[in-house]
């Protein structure tokens, strides 16, 4: 099934751990090869709550950037199986109060296929960028 704007919350709650579930994501855009989100800043997702910087849990980032990234090949008529590579860098301070996450196949093959996901801030600054690779479902 293609992951379109009307199910996609349907499917963040029914195909994913309860670990992904509880991430407030608003689905935004939802195009065939594209997503976009945005994900407030609470507190439950920062892991410096004792340093007090207020700066999101990269832990959190990796997580949703996977997830996203599957399920952006999802909105194409080819399935990914699974994740092969995952290639991040942390480019600034993840704060602020959102952010705004894309997701884009930026090559849909039969074998494999590739997205890039980037998170700015609320002052639209870069701060996450990842390219994934994931193995494709043959074709039956």
């Amino acid at each position: 099934m293609q992951i379109t704007k009307e199910i996609i919350g349907v499917w963040h709650q029914h195909v994913f751990g309860d670990w992904i579930k509880e991430i407030e994501v608003e689905w935004e855009t939802v195009e065939e090869g594209l997503i976009t989100a945005r994900l407030e800043n609470k507190e439950k997702y920062r892991n410096d709550v004792k340093q007090g910087t207020g700066r999101m849990s990269g832990q959190v980032i990796m997580a949703l950037t996977d997830t996203m990234s599957f399920m952006a090949v999802y909105t194409t008529p080819l399935k990914p199986l699974a994740t092969l590579t995952q290639h991040s860098s942390f480019i600034g301070a993840s704060k602020g109060p959102f952010f705004k996450i894309e997701c884009r196949v930026i090559k849909l093959g039969k074998r494999i296929s590739h997205v890039e996901t980037t998170w700015h801030d609320s002052e639209d600054t870069l701060v996450f960028n990842s390219v994934s690779s994931f193995t494709m479902m043959e074709e039956r």
